[in-house]
């Protein structure tokens, strides 16, 4: 069943012209899965209420004491302005969550999470690497990330100190940077970094395009656990 909560805007982080972080702190604050998303509405409604206009979103964090979420939002369209323009430091919107099932492995403790992300979709790996840590597991966690580019990296500091060296793969297409590859990233890429493709599980989000990308060529190359974050 999901919960409803009112949630108030407590932080807001830009990145760039058409990318916010909004960190909303819940009244109904219960467990949720690491890589589930959740329904948000501009308006303030009750369970018994009929569920007005609203946007899905990943939930960019995992469960905490402070009770919040973190949102990661890309300005696409109609809505997604309103929510530029409304939800401000202090604004109230309604929340319905968690819903999906792109979440990690309940039972398997020790093999590979390969997370693919492109732009914004690394929102659901941020609460992958919040989980991973309180587990004790975060040297489980391999991330290609890809950017166009170096200002459209998100919590890329946080990420840097969180996952292993040799665990992050970056890459920027669009300007050249030291620190990360100067392309898209390839099917190469990924398997030469799997120790086992048979047992990895395999996380893709992104576009459209991204994510259909990724899916066909891991299929044409035999892995085996694939989990794509298709609700949008």
């Amino acid at each position: 069943m999901s919960i409803f909560s009112r949630a108030t805007v407590v932080s807001i982080k830009d990145y760039g012209d058409n990318i916010k972080e909004f960190i909303l702190k819940l009244d109904n604050y219960k467990r949720f899965e690491a890589g589930t998303f959740l329904q948000l509405t501009l308006k303030e409604v009750t369970a018994s209420e009929r569920w007005p206009d609203s946007r899905p979103f990943s939930i960019a964090s995992y469960y905490n004491d402070d009770k919040t979420m973190r949102l990661i939002i890309r300005k696409v369209g109609r809505y997604t302005t309103k929510i530029f323009d409304q939800l401000v430091v202090g604004a109230t919107c309604t929340v319905k969550y968690a819903f999906g099932e792109f979440i990690l492995p309940m039972f398997d403790k020790e093999n590979e999470i390969v997370c693919i992300a492109g732009g914004t979709g690394i929102s659901p790996f941020l609460s992958f690497i919040e989980c991973l840590e309180k587990e004790e597991g975060l040297d489980r966690i391999k991330l290609f990330y890809s950017v166009r580019t170096p200002k459209d990296y998100i919590e890329l500091d946080y990420i840097k100190n969180k996952v292993r060296k040799g665990n992050l793969f970056l890459y920027c297409t669009d300007e050249k940077v030291d620190w990360a590859e100067n392309r898209r990233i390839n099917i190469e890429d990924i398997l030469k970094n799997t120790k086992d493709k048979d047992r990895a599980d395999f996380y893709i989000c992104g576009s459209n395009e991204f994510i259909a990308d990724f899916k066909k060529e891991l299929k044409a190359n035999d892995a085996k656990r694939i989990n794509t974050d298709e609700w949008q």
